[in-house]
């Protein structure tokens, strides 16, 4: 093996550890601080600061009460990297509705906000969901986009405040991939590695690779090789 394909290899290692999971009862402030550190770091640019200031307000214990009470049910879901708090997300089943998705300045662009979507989508799925809603702020849009959803309407949101902001109105309709699409792709894979000695493992990541995850444009199967050596392969792609 070459010291391209160890580095290569360790890189895979140290890679931080995603996960998404329910968030507990004695996170709300967590939760509340994601959100906060969120809205100030990654939308400031683009609102004023009066709605800023409304939109990531102090988190106070009546706050905190008013959240733990839950009056819309939401589900909520806390995004961890090694175990480190970096993300929320949250949906209102009887609205079809994605109603949160906040990551951290020091988390952005490393696939936290993706994880938790796609969490959602799987849990609107579940539920019999088939089109899922949500208000996207300004900034948030082109993500959104390229998670599938089209904008719907153009307009104000107002904050619990009463205080309005600009806001993007989104949709997407979720579908069910068919299991043989997946065990056709799979099986090509599988006959594709056998072809080639210097393989040793193949590990195949993306939505594609759960059964009843919704699909749309950026839909793929994603495989990662460990080879003996890499060179034959750059030099049959060539």
């Amino acid at each position: 093996m070459r010291q391209t394909d160890v580095c290569s290899l360790k890189q895979l290692q140290s890679a931080p550890v995603l996960t998404v999971r329910q968030l507990r009862n004695d996170e709300v402030r967590t939760y509340l601080e994601i959100h906060r550190a969120s809205v100030r770091g990654l939308a400031a640019d683009h609102y004023p600061e009066n709605v800023i200031e409304e939109w990531a307000a102090p988190i106070t214990e009546q706050l905190m009460e008013r959240v733990r009470a839950n009056s819309d049910h939401e589900i909520r879901l806390i995004a961890e990297l090694d175990e480190v708090p970096v993300g929320i997300g949250a949906i209102v089943l009887q609205k079809s509705e994605l109603r949160a998705c906040y990551v951290v300045p020091s988390a952005a662009r490393k696939g936290v906000g993706t994880a938790l979507v796609r969490a959602i989508e799987r849990i609107a799925l579940e539920h019999r969901i088939k089109r899922l809603h949500l208000v996207a702020s300004v900034n948030s849009e082109p993500f959104y986009l390229a998670l599938g959803f089209n904008v719907i309407e153009r307009g104000d949101h107002t904050l619990s405040s009463d205080q309005p902001m600009a806001s993007v109105g989104m949709a997407k309709d979720l579908t069910v991939l068919p299991l043989r699409s997946v065990d056709a792709a799979e099986a090509q894979i599988v006959r594709w590695c056998e072809d080639h000695e210097l393989v040793r493992a193949a590990i195949v990541t993306s939505t594609r690779a759960v059964a009843r995850e919704s699909v749309d444009k950026f839909s793929d199967l994603d495989v990662v090789l460990v080879l003996t050596d890499i060179a034959p392969l750059a030099y049959e792609r060539a």
